[in-house]
């Protein structure tokens, strides 16, 4: 791009640059999984009340998270709407791609299947140590299912955050002609 002289679009520059900075990963909620013993292969927990209380891997680290837009853990969707909505307070907020409500909904959706998957990882676990109503199997099988549907969320996330950067550098490029 070439030097940007006109105010309104080099802020237009300056927040596409932000929401350029915003990293999609495709993790499949990966903090969810159980951690494993190594001798027995058996998700490792701790008793609470009676109460298995199964250990997850955990979070990835927080400077990386902090960037993470699909992160079920991170402020970064806020920083990311916030940026959106400045775009749309400006002159040009009409002319340019703003999904917000979209991004938004987008975002729920990962949310959800973040504690969807919780829940199935764990009751994957107890079945490993007890008898239930479902079998290891029905358990992958709904896993699979989850990790696709984020899979497809985050790809969603992908577009919008593509096509608002190609919105913006448009009216950029009208602007400085």
């Amino acid at each position: 791009m070439s030097i940007i002289s006109n105010p309104l679009a080099f802020k237009l520059y300056e927040i596409g640059k932000s929401i350029g900075d915003f990293r999609i990963v495709r993790c499949g909620l990966n903090h969810e999984k159980l951690v494993s013993d190594k001798t027995s292969g058996l998700p490792v927990f701790y008793d609470l009340d009676g109460q298995k209380v199964f250990s997850t891997i955990g979070f990835c680290q927080r400077e990386d998270r902090s960037e993470f837009l699909q992160c079920a853990h991170s402020t970064a969707w806020y920083r990311f709407v916030h940026c959106l909505n400045e775009l749309k307070s400006t002159d040009y907020g009409n002319d340019l791609y703003l999904p917000i409500e979209e991004v938004k909904e987008t975002m729920l959706r990962i949310f959800e299947l973040d504690h969807v998957k919780s829940a199935l990882e764990k009751r994957k676990a107890v079945l490993l140590y007890e008898q239930g109503d479902e079998t290891i199997d029905e358990m992958d099988q709904k896993l699979a299912q989850c990790l696709e549907h984020h899979s497809r969320y985050v790809g969603t996330l992908e577009i919008q955050k593509e096509m608002i950067l190609e919105s913006i550098n448009s009216v950029i490029q009208c602007i400085q002609e």
